[in-house]
């Protein structure tokens, strides 16, 4: 991720969009553009960029007191059935994986850990109850709920573990792999 968009620098995005627009028309037009026009210009790069490139998104909590922005995403959620996930989230857990370094908190005055097991920890917001993440001790990767992103994800189910595990008032009707533990 960029300095300017872990700063919160939209300025520095801007200009960062704007050279790039330097060679965006074959025809090099873009040197004979007025200012409104580049302005315009920059913004709609920023804008296609920042909303709609499938591996940015941003997220947050229900309240907002949690909210982040996270690049490299993978396009398939995990859905984990097991009883932890399950009294953690209230239902089976999905997830969607990343670098812990590709995000970046905007807002985390409501963030709390908690350690839900000798290997791992869950980030939930504390004034508002959302269920947010998922992260391995000693690890560098983490885990969202894709529930908590900005439309539209773009993501689809990849797969489905601990199975076994699934309580019994639903059943899995998708055809995404259906794996017994991990």
């Amino acid at each position: 991720m960029d300095d300017a968009r872990r700063e919160g620098g939209r300025v520095a995005a801007l200009e960062t969009n704007a050279i790039s627009l330097s060679s965006w028309d074959e025809r090099e037009t873009s040197s004979i553009v007025d200012v409104n026009t580049w302005i315009t210009l920059t913004a709609n790069a920023y804008l296609t960029e920042q909303y709609w490139r499938r591996d940015m998104a941003k997220g947050s909590c229900d309240c907002g007191e949690v909210s982040f922005e996270v690049e490299g995403l993978g396009d398939a959620v995990t859905i984990c059935h097991c009883g932890q996930c399950r009294r953690t989230s209230g239902h089976h857990w999905a997830s969607i994986h990343a670098s812990f370094d590709n995000v970046v908190f905007t807002n985390e005055q409501g963030l709390t850990w908690y350690k839900s097991s000798a290997y791992a920890k869950r980030g939930f917001c504390k004034s508002c109850g959302s269920s947010l993440f998922y992260r391995m001790n000693d690890d560098d990767s983490i885990n969202i709920a894709p529930g908590c992103l900005d439309q539209p994800t773009g993501l689809t189910i990849g797969k489905h573990i601990f199975v076994k595990d699934k309580a019994d008032y639903y059943e899995i009707t998708d055809d995404a792999p259906q794996i017994e533990t991990y």
